[in-house]
């Protein structure tokens, strides 16, 4: 029982000293506590976004004052490599979420239409079709986070 305490405070000094702190929390100004979110429910980006809304305390409401409308929401997936056979070695998904914030109140743009996008490389494998399509649908939700994230930020700066 001992030793496990004196791990567990190791590891906590070591994590602590590196500079390592949780993702997630950001330092949002006080004007988006509340926003209008105007975009596809079912997407998967907008779900990490809302993910990280809530986790920032920022209540989406439909009578806001601040609007944040994602305009376009594409996932391409491409070929970026081909074996010997002339089969897909390696592949590629590229994530492009477009997206403006305006004040309802005053009528202006906060953030002007903008362009964020991740993209992420994969080896290829034709014959595990089933654990390829796993891997891809893991690497769209990381997309989806890491674009959420992307436009947290985005808030942050203005």
């Amino acid at each position: 029982m001992r030793f496990a305490v004196t791990v567990a405070a190791l590891v906590l000094l070591t994590i602590s000293g590196c500079g390592f702190h949780l993702r997630g929390n950001m330092d949002i100004p006080m004007r988006y506590q509340q926003l209008r979110l105007n975009a596809n429910p079912n997407s998967d980006f907008t779900k990490a976004l809302i993910d990280q809304l809530q986790a920032n305390d920022i209540r989406i409401v439909e009578q806001a004052p601040i609007n944040v409308t994602i305009t376009d929401d594409d996932v391409e997936v491409r070929t970026v490599s081909y074996s010997s056979r002339s089969k897909s070695a390696e592949k590629e998904i590229v994530r492009r979420v477009e997206f403006l914030v305006e004040d309802r109140q005053n009528k202006e743009l906060i953030v002007p239409r903008s362009e964020i996008q991740a993209r992420r490389a994969y080896l290829y494998d034709d014959t595990k079709v089933a654990a390829m399509q796993e891997q891809e649908a893991l690497i769209r939700e990381e997309l989806a986070f890491d674009l959420a994230t992307r436009l947290m930020l985005k808030l942050q700066k203005h």
